[in-house]
């Protein structure tokens, strides 16, 4: 329990304290890159209590929850691409900042997997 709640502070201040200050540096997309990162943030910790809750349970569980995470991921990336063509707004920052939030926030939660037993 104190490893899944260390995990989930160590994401709330990565997505806080790191990607979201550092996402008020992109000026022309206005407040949209603050909201993908805080978005971002939220389903990561929920992608990250669910996967710990599942790891004591069984493989089937954990894996269905990583697969379903991914694909959530995926579909949230070609939501925001087809948000942004809509209103042609431009698509690199936005994107960029989705797939890095994801990447770094994929990385914060890795060392929390391996202690746990």
């Amino acid at each position: 329990r104190a490893i899944k709640i260390k995990g989930l502070i160590a994401l709330a201040g990565a997505t806080g304290l790191l990607l979201l200050p550092a996402s008020f540096m992109a000026r022309p997309t206005g407040g949209m890159i603050p909201g993908i990162i805080v978005a971002v943030g939220l389903q990561s910790m929920a992608a990250f209590w669910a996967l710990m809750w599942a790891l004591p349970k069984s493989n089937s569980a954990f894996f269905s929850i990583f697969v379903g995470d991914a694909l959530l991921r995926l579909t949230g990336l070609g939501l925001a691409t087809g948000w942004l063509w809509a209103r042609q707004l431009p698509f690199t920052a936005p994107l960029l900042t989705l797939a890095f939030a994801y990447l770094v926030l994929s990385f914060v939660q890795i060392p929390f997997f391996c202690k746990v037993r």
